[in-house]
This record gives C-alpha cells, structure tokens and sequence, in this order.
C-alpha cells in the first residue's frame, strides 16, 4: 500500500487511512478471519485466472478471485467477496448483487476449479467515516449471491462484443483514424460520489499533443503514458 502514498496530497492523509486499514483487519480478523478458518478450507487467495473469451481467438478475460473457500461441513465451494464500506452496509452489498463481479466470479471459478461455487457471499467491514470509535465498526457477512448459466452466457456475449467494438476501434486508429470519433469521453464520474472529481477543471481540454500537460499538474517520469495497447487496471466490474 505505501508505493500508493506519494498519490494523497498530504503524508498525515496516508498516515490516517493506515491506521483505520490496520484497525479494521484486527477486528475483521478477531470476529470472522479466525471463524471461516473453523468452518472452510482455503482453497485460494486472491489468484488471477485468464479465461479465453468465447467466439474470439486470442483474446481472455482476467479476473482476481478474492477468496474461496471449501466448506468442511457440505463440502461446497463458496467466493468470499470481502469489502471495506465507510458509508452503508446495505449499499455495498446491493451493488455487489447488482453488479457483474458476482457473474465474473462463477465464470472464473468454473473454468479454473471445474466446479461451479455454490455463492458468493458479500463480507463487509464497516466503519463509518466520521467515526474514530473502533467499537462501532461492523463486520457483516451477507447471504449468497448467484447466478444463473443465462446471466453467465449473457455476460460473456457482452464481454466478447466489447472486446470486439474495442479491437475494431485500436485498428481504426492504428490506421489514422483520430481517437476523438472512436473513444467518447466518460462522464459518468463527473459529479460521482457527491462531489466534484478533482480533475473537473481540466478534462474537457482533451488536447491530444504529446507530453502536454494542463496549467498546474506535472507529468512525472516514473508515470509515461501508457501505449494503447498495454495493460492496465480496470475497475469496472468492481463495486
């Protein structure tokens, strides 16, 4: 987590977030971690599994597996999704059900483990922002979600034909066509969290020269700017 440090405006920022980390795991720690080692097996931390997207050669799908674990009573495998959440229990946990983690997750375990999880159950840390009191943080862990092999198919239908539109639109600009007409600007996260993003002042610029810079931010040497085709960290399946 440090690596991330330099990112925060302020060292005392980063210095408050790794206290409240530190808390938070104890807790999580003394009143499910040491439970689920009681009840489960540990099937897998936390491991990458590349899938190959259907009806495209070449291309896969990669996900993070949070936890699974093998239950010692049914024998069942079940993905433990766990969330930290300084805001509501019950909003993180409907975004998880609504979301397609939970339909990545049964796609990723079945092509990984040959065995389809028996749910994927939302556990959430809570703690509220405003609160210094480690006595009031929750640890919640929720019913399973599933998924049905109609939710799994669509999914991957949708996967592949956003790969598709995505391949189709990095040829088009390696040909000379200008990025402005392939990839729309996403303005989705504007105004997201109740507030102004940080760089609302400045994304409509858009300017396209290389190594330009907006009046008052620095390009760092450590961070050059990705090639269009290098791999990245996508969060949008993440709730």
């Amino acid at each position: 987590m440090r690596e991330f440090a330099p990112e925060l405006e302020s060292g005392l920022d980063w210095e408050k977030i790794a206290e409240r980390c530190r808390t938070l795991i104890a807790y999580w720690i003394a009143r499910q971690g040491k439970r689920d080692l009681i009840d489960y097996d540990i099937v897998s931390i936390e491991e990458d599994v590349h899938v190959l997207v259907p009806g495209l050669k070449g291309f896969y799908f990669t996900g993070r597996v949070d936890a699974l674990l093998r239950s010692k009573q049914t024998k069942l495998l079940t993905v433990r999704e766990t969330k930290t959440s300084s805001f509501s229990v019950m909003i993180t946990e409907d975004a998880l059900r609504a979301g397609d983690q939970v339909t990545a997750y049964y796609w990723l375990v079945k092509a990984r483990w040959k065995e389809e999880p028996w749910g994927v159950e939302p556990d959430i840390a809570y703690w509220s922002k405003t609160s210094q009191d480690p006595s009031k943080i929750q640890i919640y862990v929720g019913s399973p979600v599933t998924r049905t092999s109609e939710d799994i198919a669509t999914f991957q239908a949708e996967i592949a034909q956003m790969f598709s539109e995505i391949a189709q639109k990095v040829s088009a600009y390696e040909k000379g066509r200008s990025p402005r007409g392939l990839f729309r600007r996403n303005t989705h996260y504007c105004m997201a969290f109740g507030k102004r993003c940080e760089y609302f002042d400045i994304c409509r610029e858009r300017r396209l020269t290389d190594g330009y810079v907006p009046p008052g931010f620095r390009l760092e040497a450590k961070r050059p700017i990705q090639a269009i085709a290098d791999e990245t960290w996508d969060s949008s399946l993440e709730s």
